[in-house]
């Protein structure tokens, strides 16, 4: 059965791939993952099955339906570095800011966008920079565990020393009501230190994760005609 057929009727977006991708059967448990499957993702009492996205991505499942955002926007910084180089990267990630800003504008006093451009361009630099020294299979993996450890890092900076305060000092918050609003959400946050560890990290190890994984699938089926119109620009 294609995947619009087993969607119909379900308000979804669509966020990667196909409609008319083949699915044989609807999978809960990871362990289960195979090609030609659909891994449902559920936020559980005790478990968050997103943190099992990225791990069922690699062993192939044919679609993932996820029931917050995955972002995926340092998809074109990674394919256009590898294609480009690190400063190609970074021009990237300078003008999706850019045209966010002129388009939506800001409502997070620009540490938003600013937490962005040091997030990317933190996930995005290690792996090309290590790539274009290692350009095989394995120095792609590589790279891309790097640049998501060192994305990860960034990530709990500046949230905790950027991004909550801003909030904190534009709605005259503490961190106390922070901590007190993730706590609602997840029973297992008590503090700052148990909200990185089982929101800011997790969130970005899962985002990472499969943005890593769907890098190696897509580089090479697009970097061709990405190298020849680089030539011809």
């Amino acid at each position: 059965m294609k995947l619009e057929q087993l969607l119909e009727g379900v308000p979804f977006t669509l966020a990667q791939g196909s409609l008319d991708t083949e699915i044989s059967d609807i999978i809960y448990d990871s362990r289960k993952a195979a090609p030609g499957l659909l891994f449902v993702c559920i936020v559980g009492t005790q478990r968050d099955s997103h943190e099992f996205a990225a791990d069922c991505a690699a062993k192939g499942v044919s679609a993932l339906v996820i029931q917050h955002d995955i972002d995926l926007s340092a998809l074109p910084d990674l394919i256009g570095g590898f294609v480009l180089g690190p400063v190609g990267a970074v021009e990237i990630i300078a003008v999706k800011v850019l045209l966010k800003l002129v388009f939506k504008g800001t409502s997070s006093m620009f540490t938003g966008e600013i937490q962005k451009f040091l997030l990317c361009t933190a996930y995005a630099l290690p792996a090309v920079l290590y790539y274009q020294k290692h350009r095989t299979k394995r120095g792609a993996a590589v790279g891309l565990l790097l640049g998501s450890v060192a994305g990860v890092i960034v990530a709990i900076l500046t949230n905790v020393f950027l991004i909550f305060p801003a909030y904190m000092a534009l709605y005259g918050m503490d961190w106390a009501a922070i901590v007190q609003m993730c706590t609602a959400v997840n029973p297992w946050i008590t503090n700052v230190p148990t909200m990185v560890a089982f929101s800011i990290v997790p969130f970005n190890v899962i985002s990472f994760g499969v943005t890593s994984i769907l890098t190696m699938l897509l580089y090479k089926k697009i970097s061709v005609p990405l190298k020849k119109f680089a030539m011809i620009g």
